[in-house]
């Protein structure tokens, strides 16, 4: 009966400077820029690491606590999560980089890790349709590009490529694992949609909006030439349960297709969040000494 009524409803880098001080203050800048959260915010970073924790379990669960990244692949879809500060480039094209700013080890012999963040990784078609992510590890020869947004909350990237547009797959393929990925970080948490569709998002709009109070980013960027987006952390690619289901006993837990059902009927029948969302970002944004804007 549910399924019916679903079916229907990858150590710093010098570049050459004139002088030795110039290399220090351009290392004290990239650290300045990469330092997102304040000594006030502390705990609230240890939150997000906390809730971050709950989405992996197993090995990647203890890679991501002695790394700062685990990633866990199934049958159908690759999941990566990074409890530790990111920088994301976001470009006028699908291409999409993630600088490891906050310490994070990849695997021994591993320059980056690159996943494509749509649950239908066997399905050939659908992956032509999906843009990879790229995590690259910052080292010697790898230097972080320096932050044009700081944001508070950590960010959940996938693609709305694959077969985006057929009501099942949009159901079944992005709306209850985005549900399932953000259950313990809503509202406060930002959305990175590669192989963006701006009728997608609008015709999602309310459900959007109920699971994140901010703008979505878009990949391609909409801003020429894009723009360097840093967070406390980051999810890519989304907890896919199986067919049409939430099952209460994996991860993140205690998530049944009944509150999915309860989640929909709240996000389309009550009251949108779009207002709450826009004072939000607005409210939010500030600027640093140095010009970097700040966000939550």
């Amino acid at each position: 009966m549910l399924r019916c009524i679903l079916l229907n409803a990858g150590v710093l880098q010098l570049r050459e400077y004139k002088s030795d001080d110039d290399v220090g203050i351009e290392q004290s800048r990239k650290q300045d820029d990469h330092r997102l959260l304040s000594k006030e915010n502390a705990m609230d970073a240890e939150n997000i690491r906390l809730k971050l924790q709950q989405l992996l379990r197993g090995k990647s669960q203890e890679d991501l606590l002695q790394n700062g990244i685990g990633c866990i692949s199934t049958r159908n879809s690759d999941i990566c999560v990074t409890s530790s500060t990111v920088a994301v480039r976001i470009t006028t094209s699908n291409t999409t980089d993630i600088y490891l700013t906050g310490g994070q080890r990849l695997p021994a012999g591993t320059k980056n890790i690159s996943i494509l963040p749509y649950p239908r990784k066997k399905d050939a078609s659908a992956m032509k349709r999906t843009s990879p992510v790229n995590f690259l590890q910052t080292n010697s020869t790898t230097l972080p590009p320096a932050c044009d947004v700081s944001h508070a909350v950590p960010a959940i990237i996938f693609s709305t490529g694959g077969y985006t547009g057929n009501f099942f797959h949009d159901i079944n393929d992005l709306l209850i694992p985005l549900f399932i990925t953000s259950s313990i970080l809503r509202p406060n948490v930002r959305l990175i949609l590669i192989n963006y569709k701006s009728w997608w998002a609008h015709k999602y709009q309310r459900i959007l909006s109920a699971i994140s109070f901010y703008d979505i980013i878009s990949v391609p960027s909409n801003d020429a030439p894009g723009k360097v987006h840093c967070f406390p952390g980051a999810v890519v690619g989304l907890t896919y349960h199986g067919h049409l289901a939430c099952n209460k006993t994996e991860a993140p837990g205690n998530l049944t297709t009944i509150d999915f059902l309860h989640f929909l009927h709240s996000s389309l029948f009550h009251k949108t969040n779009d207002t709450a969302k826009t004072v939000a970002t607005q409210n939010s944004k500030g600027s640093t000494s140095n010009g970097t804007n700040v966000e939550a």
